[in-house]
């Protein structure tokens, strides 16, 4: 995307997330708006949280139940906050596998 779409992106006051080969240079935007990734596992975890928080609304207002997708989505971003570097179903499994344990 580069340095300069990033840093519009964060002054406008969208959220954006970088990723860069080398991460050092991911992690001198960290800030104001920008956090810097560590993986494409974890770029691909936040698009497919940000996509999966969106269907549920979609979903109810055709009358669909939304409540497994729901709980993907919250699994997706404990996966992300957690650091965890596998996407999708692994990710979930180990985030589960840490809350089964908590309860």
């Amino acid at each position: 995307m580069g340095t300069a779409l990033a840093r519009t992106l964060a002054d406008n006051g969208r959220s954006v997330a970088v990723r860069n080969r080398t991460p050092e240079r991911a992690q001198a935007l960290a800030g104001k708006g920008i956090s810097p990734l560590r993986s494409t596992d974890q770029a691909t975890m936040r698009t497919y949280a940000e996509a999966a928080g969106a269907a549920p609304a979609v979903l109810r207002s055709s009358g669909q139940r939304a409540r497994l997708l729901t709980a993907a989505t919250e699994n997706l971003r404990a996966a992300e906050k957690a650091g965890l570097g596998s996407p999708g179903i692994s990710a979930q499994t180990d985030v589960a596998g840490t809350n089964s344990e908590e309860s």
